[in-house]
């Protein structure tokens, strides 16, 4: 009654006015960050130290002007975060921890879609900068990843739980952090600990060798520099199957790294470049240990990308049930996501790696099953992933599989695609029978979420 009588009368007549008051103010004075270019720069190196990608994106594929406007964006955004911390009093309910290249994205935004979840108060250019605060890799610092204080600059104000469970009447407000890299850095687990104790945590597992592949190409896309690629055929003395003993020891004391401790200077170099982390990460089973030992089984909920892809909705709804919120709430409708499924170029992991590679994840994979209490049809030719083979195109509520045409067909297919008004029309013009793709939609799942 107490609590009913705060959220119904004062905070509209006393805290709202003030909220408001502050938060404008507070806008107003990151607007001052374009004239100043220090603070910029200063804001924005870690972000680049801690995401080495971001800063491979810009210098190979974009002006310079382009890189100056996000970093100003992104510099104000903090700022304004800064400025008004003491508005934000919330840390994640709930942690979309992994993994990467496993749709953790895609189910962000579904879950976003309903009122009563909010993702980190970022930029609104990409779908990540509003689900994964990269907070423990060190975006703000690399001693910064066990302050609560930094951790809270993330999330919405006070004004946003207000407004979502008063107002629109949503239920019990979260907000979640979807950073897949949290499940791979053995150092993070403690730290979410200490920072949310009773948090639950979801873990999207996938083929670990159709991640591993979709995570290299991800890396070319961005510009990173690669000294490897399981496009190649295997060589006498490959490199590309083991975790070599210095990097195993080098993972090992980031197990050990203690919860104040800062962060290794050459961590993102490695995380982001080397085969050996790519392997490293995709033991499901031991990343995922560190978590079974800190929190409550039933804390922790399992998802497959291709049950995900074939049932978003069935999904999103068990993922509901998990976290304690109520689809009937809010107004809340499920509303299908515009999915990325990456640019491949018609680039595919050479045959031979791929058989050494299920070899190799073989046992690893039955750690990982018996953690979960069931098994995935991983490993088979039969469910070799078709996102290395097709792209997806939906017409409304139907998703259906398109093999890519080769690049001497695309000047005869353009002629055809020219005045086509759904991904069914295009089908003929590919060279594609209709009953055909059906047949292997049926099959095969289209890929449908955030690779």
């Amino acid at each position: 009654m107490f609590w009913s009588v705060v959220d119904h009368t004062l905070f509209p007549l006393v805290a709202l006015p003030v909220c408001c008051v502050y938060l404008v103010v507070a806008r107003v004075l990151s607007m001052l960050v374009p004239f100043l270019i220090l603070p910029t720069y200063l804001i924005a190196r870690p972000f680049y130290w801690a995401v080495p990608l971001a800063r491979a994106a810009f210098d190979s594929q974009h002006p310079f002007y382009i890189r100056w406007g996000f970093e100003t964006a992104y510099a104000m955004n903090i700022i304004r975060r800064f400025l008004t911390l003491p508005l934000r009093r919330s840390v994640p309910d709930v942690y979309i921890l992994g993994f990467p290249k496993c749709g953790t994205t895609a189910l962000a935004q579904y879950l976003m879609q309903h009122p009563a979840i909010s993702g980190i108060d970022g930029l609104p250019y990409d779908p990540a900068l509003s689900k994964e605060s990269h907070f423990f890799n060190g975006v703000l610092g690399p001693r910064t990843t066990h302050s609560r204080l930094l951790y809270r600059s993330f999330f919405p104000t006070v004004l946003t739980r207000w407004w979502n469970e008063v107002v629109k009447g949503a239920g019990t407000w979260k907000c979640i952090d979807a950073c897949p890299l949290n499940a791979c850095l053995p150092h993070v687990a403690e730290r979410i600990k200490r920072m949310s104790p009773n948090a639950k945590l979801i873990f999207m597992v996938r083929d670990p060798v159709d991640a591993a592949f979709s995570a290299e190409i991800m890396l070319r896309n961005t510009g990173m520099p690669l000294d490897w690629s399981f496009m190649e055929d295997i060589r006498a003395g490959d490199q590309r199957f083991h975790i070599p003993a210095e990097d195993a020891e080098y993972f090992e004391n980031l197990t050990k790294l203690g919860p104040l401790a800062a962060l290794p200077k050459d961590m993102p170099t490695r995380v982001f470049t080397r085969t050996s982390s790519v392997l490293y990460f995709s033991h499901f089973a031991d990343r995922i240990a560190p978590y079974l030992s800190r929190f409550p089984r039933e804390n922790i909920l399992f998802m497959e990308f291709r049950e995900f892809c074939a049932q978003p909705q069935k999904s999103v709804e068990s993922v509901f049930e998990f976290i304690g919120v109520d689809p009937s709430r809010g107004g809340y409708q499920f509303k299908p996501v515009p999915m990325w499924t990456g640019e491949r170029r018609g680039r595919r992991m050479h045959p031979a790696v791929r058989q050494k590679l299920n070899q190799y994840f073989e046992l690893p994979n039955q750690r990982l099953y018996a953690i979960v209490g069931k098994s995935y049809p991983w490993g088979s030719a039969a469910q070799s992933d078709a996102g290395a083979e097709s792209s997806s195109l939906s017409a409304k509520d139907e998703h259906v599989v398109i093999p890519l045409p080769n690049m001497s067909e695309k000047k005869k297919s353009k002629r055809k695609v020219e005045g086509l008004t759904s991904a069914v029309d295009l089908l003929p013009a590919l060279g594609v029978n209709r009953k055909d793709s059906e047949a292997r939609n049926r099959r095969t799942i289209s890929v449908s979420a955030a690779v």
